[in-house]
């Protein structure tokens, strides 16, 4: 029997364990970013579906300047939406994702978070994300993603936990 295979939009939330000694600034267009490393995805069961290593690493370079959104954009019925429509940019797009790499050592991608420090103070919401930030404090993230789901049921061990 063959599966139901189709692509969707996903998003995941995801902690970031922020390292305040790692934080820098940087400029970028005129304007200055403070400066994240991140581990945005790892393989795992993500909204009660597995997304495997090889699915996030097929182009790491695709999740290079992908929008960082405060809060993850929905439309009038509260459904999940792209960050890179004009109006959720303006209103709550602070940054962006950059320097994704693939690592196969935490089966999953890393890069750096870049948050426009003028238009974090203008959003609500910026202000904490960058206090956070700068306190060191771990950081809720949501990941967008687009993935195949093929509907073929099964269980995940995690290798960190060991929980199914």
């Amino acid at each position: 029997m063959q599966a139901d295979k189709r692509l969707v939009a996903r998003a995941n939330l995801h902690t970031l364990e922020i390292r305040k000694d790692l934080l820098r600034t940087e400029k970028l267009n005129g304007r200055e970013y403070l400066v994240s490393p991140c581990i945005p995805l790892k393989s795992g069961v993500h909204n009660s579906e597995f997304v495997s290593y090889e699915e996030i690493t097929i182009f790491p370079d695709a999740w290079n300047s992908r929008l960082l959104p405060i809060d993850h954009p929905t439309d009038s019925d509260g459904n999940p939406v792209t960050a890179g429509s004009p109006k959720v940019m303006q209103e709550s797009v602070v940054g962006f994702l950059f320097n994704v790499v693939a690592r196969e050592d935490i089966q999953g991608i890393s890069g750096e978070i870049w948050i426009d420090i003028e238009k974090a103070a203008e959003v609500p919401g910026g202000d904490e994300v960058l206090r956070k930030l700068q306190a060191g404090k771990q950081l809720e993230v949501s990941t967008a993603y687009f993935t195949v789901v093929d509907n073929i049921p099964g269980e995940w061990k995690n290798p960190e936990t060991g929980a199914v």
